[in-house]
């Protein structure tokens, strides 16, 4: 059995601080629940993931449509853009030529005298290596990505979120209408909420190019 080790965002304690409310109310594996969800979702929409984490993916690329991108003998090479920024490790770089399969993580790595260099930051592979049509699917990357740091905005986000679905889970449960007499209108304040993850989700939202991969799999390490 493999256990993963997961960095979280935010802690139980700080969501039940946020909220007024004491253990009683919500379990730390109730919570936690959430937090892993959210986290997952956060980091999917950010293009990478944080506090230490590490993820690994693994995709397939079309190479035939980006040749006049970068070029291969003259200029950057032909660029790969990854699903996720942040690379710190490439696993596998394997390449489709006819009848075989080439890895070429282990060769030169470097753009002016290797076959593959990266912006690791921005998460784009690049080939410096001769490639036959292959009719799409030419390349398998497997690499890891993660940041070490936490922005505040982003432990904002998570246990906004969370308080969400433990706001809106408590409205089902006990059946509570927005504008009763009650000390909190529940529309008015999942509006603010909203109105806050919508802000922090545009900063933190890349731009994804529309000819990235076909993700295969993203997963904690």
């Amino acid at each position: 059995m493999v256990i993963i080790m997961v960095n979280l965002y935010v802690t139980p304690n700080e969501v039940r601080s946020y909220l007024g409310i004491d253990s009683s109310e919500y379990s730390d594996t109730r919570i936690q629940m959430l937090i892993e969800m959210k986290m997952d979702m956060i980091d999917k929409v950010t293009r990478t993931t944080w506090n230490g984490n590490r993820r690994i993916a693994k995709e397939y690329h079309d190479l035939t449509t980006q040749w006049f991108r970068g070029g291969m003998l003259f200029g950057n090479g032909i660029p790969v853009y990854l699903s996720y920024t942040n690379v710190t490790k490439f696993n596998k770089i394997q390449l489709q030529m006819l009848s075989s399969t080439y890895s070429i993580e282990t060769r030169p790595e470097g753009r002016n005298y290797g076959q593959w260099w990266a912006d690791y930051f921005m998460g784009i592979l690049y080939i410096v290596n001769f490639i036959f049509y292959q009719g799409g699917k030419e390349l398998y990357v497997e690499y890891l990505y993660g940041r070490d740091d936490l922005p505040g905005a982003i432990k904002e986000w998570t246990l906004l979120l969370v308080v969400k679905d433990l706001i809106l889970n408590e409205r089902f449960t006990w059946n509570l209408e927005a504008g009763t007499n009650s000390t909190v209108n529940y529309s008015d304040y999942i509006k603010h909420i909203d109105e806050r993850i919508n802000e922090i989700e545009k900063e933190y939202r890349p731009i994804l190019p529309a000819y990235v991969a076909s993700r295969v799999e993203s997963y904690y390490i």
